[in-house]
């Protein structure tokens, strides 16, 4: 008689589960709703000295901070929502957790 093969167990890496589709989508309208509150702050002096600060606490990226300036040199529509999109996608490649302390940072002031 022939035994049966022992069933295969999930290794410790296989047990590790993607996101799912809509939790991404969740995290990134998340990332992009802070990503225009932060443009925002770009618009005033403290708001940029505010942002100064979360670079120097190394929460927000120097490149984010200096596409964030950019913005504000751009003149088109079309211009500004590309831009935003590419500001999106940089904060996606950061941390999380630091994303969410930046924007329990600003819900504070």
């Amino acid at each position: 008689m022939r035994k049966k093969p022992a069933p295969k167990l999930p290794k410790p890496e296989d047990e590790i589960l993607e996101k799912s589709r809509s939790q991404k989508k969740r995290e990134s309208t998340a990332i992009q709703e802070l990503g225009e509150r932060l443009v925002a702050l770009t618009k005033t002096g403290q708001g940029r000295a505010r942002l100064k600060e979360l670079v120097a606490l190394e929460l927000l990226d120097l490149d984010v901070y200096n596409a964030l300036l950019e913005l504000g040199a751009l003149k088109t529509h079309e211009a500004k929502r590309r831009h935003m999109q590419y500001i999106g996608k940089m904060m996606r490649l950061c941390d999380l957790d630091k994303m969410l302390q930046i924007s329990e940072l600003i819900a504070k002031d």
